[in-house]
């Protein structure tokens, strides 16, 4: 394993290195190897049986991926189980988003009485909450439930669409 640390002007050759995550640092563990030093300051070789460079947090971004560095279509393809209800996570909210802005326009353009038109926004939006704060709960089964699977997930959801979209179209006819 080699290693050139452009800032410190360290290069570091070991036989292996392991990565440590500690405090929201990376800790790179370096083992039997050599580390030359060639800075303004400093210029040494230095044999080790061990070494461990720090790497701050303001650098920790570059090399943690996370879910939202991947595409909807990379998440889905991903092994980790977190990554991979995420995708499926972000399928609902798109389908979610979609429903919502089609109810939103139905009421603005086809509703007659725009008078009483913000309490319609009022029950929306309560009850996107309401599904939202469902939803982050399935999402937490999915990640560790072992009994709850991706049916549940999209049968629960799908169903309380359905009962929302049934509400606001009930509503929107007796008015």
């Amino acid at each position: 394993m080699e290693a050139i640390i452009y800032s410190d002007g360290q290069f570091i050759n070991a036989s292996n290195v392991e990565i440590e995550i500690e405090n929201k640092n990376y800790n790179l563990i370096f083992n039997k190897g050599e580390r030359i030093i060639l800075n303004i300051n400093e210029k040494s070789k230095t044999n080790f049986d061990k070494f461990i460079y720090s790497i701050e947090n303001n650098e920790i971004e570059i090399l943690m991926m996370d879910k939202e560095h991947y595409s909807t279509l990379q998440l889905l393809g991903q092994k980790d189980n977190k990554f991979f209800y995420h995708g499926h996570n972000r399928i609902y909210q798109y389908l979610l988003t979609i429903i919502v802005a089609l109810i939103s326009l139905k009421i603005i353009f086809l509703y007659l009485s725009k008078k009483n038109i913000f309490k319609y926004y009022i029950f929306i939006f309560l009850t996107l909450l309401l599904t939202q704060v469902i939803n982050s709960f399935l999402i937490f089964q999915l990640n560790n439930n072992i009994n709850f699977s991706l049916y549940y997930y999209y049968f629960i959801n799908f169903s309380i669409l359905l009962i929302f979209c049934y509400l606001i179209f009930k509503i929107n006819e007796n008015n």
